[in-house]
């Protein structure tokens, strides 16, 4: 039985995307506190590849950095994967873009208004 009760479609649109043959972004949002985070985790939990990367408070530098290395842990073979080649949010999305070209995988960025609250142009840019 499942643990959502009256979401069905909230919680097979993360399969039905993943099931799809190209890549593609989704964006998953709604009111606090109605279990956005834990219908994400429900998704991944049959080992599906991921990085999952919850942004917080702190400066963008300091996620930006925090989720290079996220993504960095979990792609250790990839020859790009360094620090000094993912100085901004728009490069890191940039190399998960030629990353899952040849290896599917979920990047999950939850909390993300912490990431717009601590730099507010990143919604609107027209690159990301």
């Amino acid at each position: 039985m499942s643990s959502f009760h009256n979401r069905t479609h909230e919680t097979a649109e993360p399969t039905t995307a993943w099931e799809r043959s190209a890549a593609e972004p989704r964006l998953l949002y709604g009111r606090r506190r109605l279990s956005k985070t834990y219908m994400l985790q429900h998704f991944l939990r049959n080992g599906k590849p991921h990085c999952y990367f919850p942004a917080s408070a702190m400066t963008i530098a300091g996620n930006i950095e925090w989720l290079a290395q996220v993504i960095i842990k979990a792609h250790p073979q990839h020859p790009n994967l360094i620090p000094a080649n993912l100085p901004t949010l728009w490069s890191i999305l940039q190399l998960y873009g030629e990353i899952v070209k040849e290896w599917r995988f979920a990047l999950i960025l939850d909390e993300f208004q912490y990431l717009a609250k601590t730099a507010p142009s990143i919604p609107s840019q027209s690159s990301l």
